[in-house]
């Protein structure tokens, strides 16, 4: 095997994963059998990188660098959203929100399904950022590491509401 103490080593990599899914009767994880156009749309985009870096100084000095990133964006959706039934029908108390309109769920007495939008629709929006130093150095037969981290997170959770 062969090394030099000279050169540099860096890399580079990143993916993105998109994903959509549509369950217009509900979800069977969750017991909903709803009637068809009361279900939802799920959906997940998510892209990440990472970079790093490493110098050899000498034989006794190696400095390491990663900085990664991934950020997340999807969750659930009513096919539904920005109808406006409940105003064009008359009832009241509804949120006027056009995030939140649709149908309102409602049950008939026990003989039927539910049938109506599903009551709770979650959506995330989450960026997360980390960055890593490492510094090795041999000396005789001790070795010291130092290591420093940065790491920087913003997650966003949108929950809405059906009324």
């Amino acid at each position: 095997m062969s090394w030099s103490c000279e050169a540099d080593t860096s890399y580079f990599r990143a993916s993105i994963f998109d994903a959509r899914e549509v369950d217009p009767f509900g979800s069977s994880v969750l017991q909903e059998s709803l009637p068809p156009g009361f279900g939802r749309t799920l959906s997940t985009h998510a892209i990440n990188g990472v970079a790093g870096w490493s110098h050899v100084f000498s034989t006794n000095l190696l400095n390491e660098s990663r900085f990664g990133f991934l950020t997340v964006a999807g969750g659930q959706t009513s096919p539904n959203a920005g109808n406006n039934f409940a105003a064009e029908t008359g009832l009241l108390d509804v949120t006027m929100n056009p995030l939140d309109r649709g149908y309102p769920q409602m049950s008939v007495g026990g003989e039927f399904t539910t049938i109506g939008d599903p009551a709770l629709f979650t959506f995330r929006d989450n960026r997360d950022f980390e960055f890593y130093d490492n510094v090795i150095w041999h000396r005789g037969i001790h070795t010291i590491k130092l290591f420093g981290a940065g790491l920087a997170g913003v997650a966003l959770l949108r929950r809405r509401r059906m009324l």
